[in-house]
């Protein structure tokens, strides 16, 4: 399985409905040839404006490209199977320290160069959404005792550019 891991820097993207792309984040990227992607968020003032930071904020699976759909520079992208965490996510750390190590020492994005210690905690957080999908506002976050509880809205008003 190909799993894209990247750093997010604000929320929104995906949206509730579980649409990769629809502020033309990650650009490109969302055309690789991934089978699972696994959104993260990143450490610098923006996440932590939004609360996401070093969090994890979303899971997708099993990637449907809309055909026609291009929102600036790639094709946006819908999952079978998706959850969104934002904000409620769990520390990355606590569920993938190794992951999370290689992530918040500068990287980005990891796609084919994960270690086996990395891409078998990525696969443990795979199996989060197991079973679940929801494209639903009200469902759209896995219930479960080591998620945090909502903190508020924290959304930013102002346009948003993504890289």
């Amino acid at each position: 399985m190909k799993i894209l891991v990247y750093k997010r820097t604000h929320i929104g993207d995906p949206d509730v409905k579980g649409r990769f792309g629809i502020n033309d984040c990650m650009g490109t990227i969302r055309n690789f040839d991934f089978d699972a992607v696994i959104g993260v968020g990143g450490t610098g003032k923006e996440p932590q404006s939004f609360g996401i930071d070093r969090k994890l904020n979303w899971i997708g699976i099993n990637p449907m490209r809309q055909q026609g759909s291009r929102r600036g520079r790639a094709s946006i992208v819908t999952f079978k199977k998706f959850a969104l965490f934002e904000d409620r996510g769990p520390l990355l750390h606590s569920l993938a320290p190794n992951l999370a190590k290689r992530m918040y020492a500068g990287r980005r994005f990891i796609f084919k160069s994960m270690n086996t210690a990395e891409r078998t905690e990525a696969l443990e957080l795979l199996k989060l959404v197991d079973g679940f999908y929801s494209a639903s506002p009200d469902e759209s976050v896995i219930k479960s005792s080591f998620f945090c509880k909502p903190s508020g809205c924290k959304r930013k008003r102002r346009a948003k550019r993504c890289g």
